[in-house]
């Protein structure tokens, strides 16, 4: 079976109620492809009875992932992903000191981690020709980090999914096997609306050699940030041992990693290469109408993004019933489902002024009647609905 997908809190799923921000919205909604953005103001740590205020510096406003051609990508040549955050305002130290008169007496976390995973399902048909275990597991749940103790410089990791034991069971845990060392492949800029871009061998994060993927479509993929206890890349990874389980002993796979307190969470989406456009196929989106206001009346959009066309691409939204006023500065990426008609196009922008990140997703008006508009910023304001008016046009 392909593991849960979400990060676990320290104390169990349980423990975790951010996890809850994670679950992919219902049918209604399209799937995101490429690209996901995240409200501020809620990257808590929540557990143990505890909710503690935001912290800015693990507050992900964006999530996005692309396929660069090899020879843009760090080192030049080697065929990898490009993974991205957006931050509300990144530094590097981990947030949490050690409290030693609490009770009981609280450790502290003294390492911060920037997380990105997905999953990579086997084709069902690999059993009859491969024992590997990325068949025999029914695929592979890859991830990057980017981790921080505030004191030494910063690395990046790749990894699997592992386990560790926790009460009578297990939970999830993370644990970098690879470290990611090519120059330019692990950057940050600190700071306001701050970036990690993290360049990863595709080799390195891919099924076992022999085992066909089920499409070269990356599912759930999800970014997060979690404090763990210790550097996940420290503990030592056992690939199969005995552990008990409510007293039965059983054989686990992959038991490693730190346990670790989930902070924020990012709606995952998919990842699929060559959906942003370009190469000899142009792709373009169009559109311009009227929605259900978030709070009554009607809010205007209007988009315009074509990857063979010079025209200037734009995009603006307005909502009187609830004061909002976007209007897009910088478009991150733009990707098309060409089953599903929609386009999702993420970025950076203003509201009212003030600077956001925005994920916009709209569906052809033609293709799949009447068309739907959906939008969220970082500031928290969201809205999705069908055409009252206008159309969406894709090509």
């Amino acid at each position: 079976m392909i593991p849960e997908r979400f990060p676990q809190g320290r104390g169990g799923g349980a423990e975790a109620p951010a996890c809850s921000r994670a679950v992919r919205p219902s049918a209604v909604t399209p799937i995101l492809l490429n690209a996901a953005s995240d409200p501020a103001g809620d990257a808590k740590r929540e557990t143990g009875g505890f909710t503690s205020g935001n912290f800015p510096n693990l507050d992900i406003l964006q999530s996005s992932m692309s396929q660069p051609d090899p020879s843009n990508c760090h080192p030049a040549g080697t065929p990898c992903y490009r993974v991205r955050m957006t931050i509300n305002n990144l530094s590097l130290t981990p947030p949490f000191a050690a409290n030693p008169v609490a009770v009981p007496p609280y450790p502290g976390d003294p390492v911060a981690v920037w997380l990105t995973q997905w999953l990579v399902p086997a084709d069902p048909n690999c059993s009859s020709s491969s024992s590997a275990a990325s068949c025999t597991n029914g695929g592979k749940n890859p991830f990057v980090y980017f981790e921080s103790d505030g004191l030494t410089p910063p690395t990046c990791w790749s990894g699997e999914n592992a386990v560790q034991r926790i009460a009578g069971g297990v939970t999830l845990t993370y644990p970098g096997t690879k470290q990611i060392t090519a120059p330019g492949a692990c950057s940050f800029v600190l700071g306001p609306f701050g970036t990690i871009t993290i360049d990863v061998p595709i080799a390195d994060v891919s099924l076992d050699p022999g085992v066909a993927p089920l499409s070269n479509r990356l599912y759930s993929v999800t970014a997060s940030t979690m404090t763990p206890t210790m550097p996940p890349d420290s503990v030592p990874l056992l690939q199969q041992t005995t552990v008990s389980v409510a007293g039965v002993s059983r054989t686990v796979s992959r038991l490693g990693g730190a346990l670790f307190d989930l902070i924020d969470v990012v709606r995952p989406y998919d990842f699929v290469p060559g959906a942003g456009g370009g190469g000899t196929v142009c792709h373009a989106a169009d559109g311009d109408g009227d929605e259900p206001g978030k709070n009554g009346g009607t809010a205007h959009f209007h988009f315009h993004e074509d990857d063979c066309n010079q025209q200037p691409e734009s995009e603006d939204f307005s909502d009187p019933s609830s004061g909002t006023d976007f209007h897009s500065t910088q478009v991150t990426a733009v990707s098309y489902d060409g089953v599903a008609h929609t386009v999702t196009i993420a970025g950076l922008g203003t509201n009212n002024g003030l600077p956001v990140a925005f994920t916009i997703v709209a569906v052809d008006s033609s293709l799949v009647p009447p068309g739907m508009f959906s939008i969220t910023l970082s500031d928290g304001y969201s809205n999705t609905g069908n055409l009252l008016a206008g159309s969406i046009t894709l090509r």
